[in-house]
């Protein structure tokens, strides 16, 4: 053996203890606040991050009132570091005009004189969640796109331009829609037929309402997406799934997804300024910004590989300081400025 060769056996040795030391050490489940100061210090960030990420904001949905507790947190420290609050009506806080779209109970598919009802035959797919808005089926002709697992043998795009293409999948329910929405985004819809073999706790999640921003209809249009059941499917294509063509025409479909917008009872921005002291920057700025929200909380699921990720590399979840650090970030600097004018 060499001995530079030997260095770095030697150097892996010396470095294997100290990697397994700091992965046994593991961050506390709870963890009082602390004082916070001017400096940027490990313990001041884990001081705001073990608040920011606790339990009692429930995740910090957006749209929720436990996201509106994660701002009511986040301007208490502007507040207290002396910045200026710039919101709505003198405060910190910019209401935002989010509301919750749920498809409507009576929107339904016509094909070849057949009506399909949606949640019984096919459950839908926000297109807002693109920040777009789903295409209207007028007469447009259904054609089988493929099997999902054999991307060699799917329709080619420019056969898909205006039509409803049909997919299905050999196992399980899932097809990666915003894949197949970038490739096919001139068909007038996209049908995944798999709703027969979606497990019901999916099909009650992908039934809730989605999150959106109130307002006009967007300009970018693209496909409607939805999951349907095979006899949905095979009156689509006129044909049995299994013995379908790809590229082969089948009926006429009509119908558009038709959604309702309640208010949702929390989600604002925090806006707040720190005034700089040279007169000739006045009207200059420097924006710092990151996300205050978060995904909520959801039911476990066990038999997940996320299920077995989070509780054997992350079982702290956002606890943990990771999942909370794109939240953290505008607050350290502002305490760090704000001491430091």
């Amino acid at each position: 053996m060499t001995r530079s060769a030997a260095a770095r056996v030697l150097l892996c040795a010396l470095a294997l203890p100290t990697l397994a030391a700091a992965q046994s050490r593991q961050n506390p489940m709870k963890l009082a606040p602390r004082p916070t100061t001017g400096a940027i210090t490990a313990a001041d960030a884990m001081t705001r991050v073990y608040i920011f990420a606790d339990d009692s904001m429930m995740g910090r949905q957006t749209g929720t009132v436990h996201h509106d507790r994660g701002t009511n947190y986040i301007a208490g420290e502007l507040k207290r570091l002396g910045l200026q609050p710039a919101g709505d009506s003198g405060s910190y806080f910019q209401r935002l005009p989010i509301v919750y779209r749920n498809l409507n109970a009576t929107t339904t598919f016509s094909v070849d004189g057949h009506t399909f009802m949606a949640g019984r035959d096919f459950l839908a797919r926000d297109a807002a969640d693109f920040g777009a808005g789903a295409r209207t089926l007028q007469g447009a002709i259904a054609v089988y796109g493929g099997n999902f697992a054999d991307t060699a043998s799917w329709i080619a795009p420019q056969q898909a331009a205006g039509k409803v293409v049909v997919f299905t999948v050999p196992r399980g329910w899932q097809a990666n829609r915003g894949g197949l929405t970038q490739r096919y985004l001139q068909a007038a819809g996209i049908v995944v037929a798999t709703l027969d073999s979606m497990p019901s706790d999916v099909r009650r999640d992908l039934a809730q309402p989605s999150t959106s921003m109130s307002g006009a209809m967007p300009e970018l249009q693209v496909p409607a997406f939805f999951y349907a059941t095979h006899g949905m499917a095979e009156a689509m294509l006129g044909t049995p799934l299994a013995s379908a063509l790809v590229g082969a025409a089948g009926k006429m479909v009509t119908g558009s997804l038709l959604y309702s917008e309640t208010p949702t009872p929390g989600s604002r921005n925090v806006i707040a300024v720190l005034p700089g002291s040279d007169p000739r920057l006045r009207g200059q700025f420097v924006s710092i910004g990151a996300h205050s929200d978060h995904d909520g909380v959801g039911e476990i699921v066990d038999h997940d590989s996320l299920y077995a990720f989070y509780h054997v590399v992350r079982p702290n979840g956002a606890d943990d300081g990771r999942l909370a650090e794109g939240s953290r970030a505008p607050r350290q600097p502002a305490a760090r400025a704000s001491g430091a004018r």
